[in-house]
């Protein structure tokens, strides 16, 4: 039934005050069948109807101010560090599933979105308890968290690198899904494939700089068959003061050569010379 249930007394004195824009107010949700926690965005004074955006949903609707119901947040006191609740991602204003991480000194809540690893901070107004009910009846909200709470046990995707998305079972289709709703589980997939993409490429980014840093880790200190070495190596046609020459590492001896005598070398040639000269010259008479 696309109408809202019965108004209750107190809901029509809440109604006979004005509303105002960034209001936050229940609202029945039509395509959920229960009131979700809005935020008025569109009001007339006197009109007796508003516009509301349904948090969480990216959806709004003009509803009459007579069926306002006062929002219902978690308590601070419930969303204490390791907390599994939801939170309103602020990229796409759908709600995923989340881990309250730190509680900051602005009073807003560090979260992880639980399935791909993103993270931010988030107001209390953008945070709901697990599988939490919306329509402000306390007791059903403690059965629907009990019933998150056992499906929070369920497996988580696998994100490790190289898999495939999946589609979480929540998000799937189905045929009796309203238009609304059909359109908010495809939104919702869509921004989960990049988010998963973001997470993959960010794997693969590390993975690569642990292989190279192993790499680099051990090749460091030993040494590698190619490079050049810094140790400075003699020439192998080294020479020796004197002027000799040999071939290193080929286990001869240095050439040796004599010293030549140029000056007793022509003292030689001129003796030979007269000599020749004077067994030659002819006998006086």
């Amino acid at each position: 039934d696309p109408r809202p249930p019965p108004v209750s007394a107190s809901s029509l004195k809440a109604a006979a005050k004005e509303v105002s824009v960034g209001q936050y107010v229940q609202a029945y949700y039509p395509a959920a069948s229960q009131y979700v926690n809005s935020q008025i965005t569109d009001a007339k004074a006197g009109s007796g109807t508003c516009e509301v955006l349904f948090m969480g949903y990216q959806t709004k609707a003009v509803v009459q101010t007579a069926s306002l119901r006062q929002a219902q947040f978690p308590k601070p006191s419930q969303l204490i560090v390791g907390t599994t609740c939801e939170g309103i991602y602020s990229a796409d204003g759908l709600w995923y599933n989340a881990r309250i991480d730190q509680v900051q000194a602005d009073g807003k809540y560090f979260v992880t979105y639980t399935d791909y690893g993103n993270s931010e901070a988030l107001d209390i107004q953008h945070i709901r308890m697990a599988m939490q009910a919306a329509d402000g009846d306390e007791d059903e909200q403690a059965g629907q968290q009990a019933k998150g709470s056992a499906e929070k046990k369920r497996k988580e995707p696998d994100t490790s690198l190289g898999q495939e998305f999946v589609i979480p079972d929540k998000l799937k289709i189905l045929a009796s899904d309203s238009e609304d709703i059909k359109a908010a589980k495809r939104k919702k997939v869509h921004a989960l494939k990049s988010a998963y993409r973001q997470k993959q490429n960010e794997m693969e980014k590390d993975q690569k700089a642990k292989s190279w840093n192993s790499f680099a880790s051990k090749a460091k200190g030993s040494k590698v068959k190619g490079f050049m070495s810094t140790t400075k190596k003699s020439s192998i046609f080294a020479t020796t003061d004197d002027g000799r020459v040999g071939v290193t590492g080929s286990g001869k001896t240095m050439t040796t050569f004599s010293t030549a005598n140029v000056h007793s070398h022509s003292k030689a040639k001129v003796e030979h010379t007269l000599s020749s000269f004077q067994s030659n010259k002819p006998e006086e008479d």
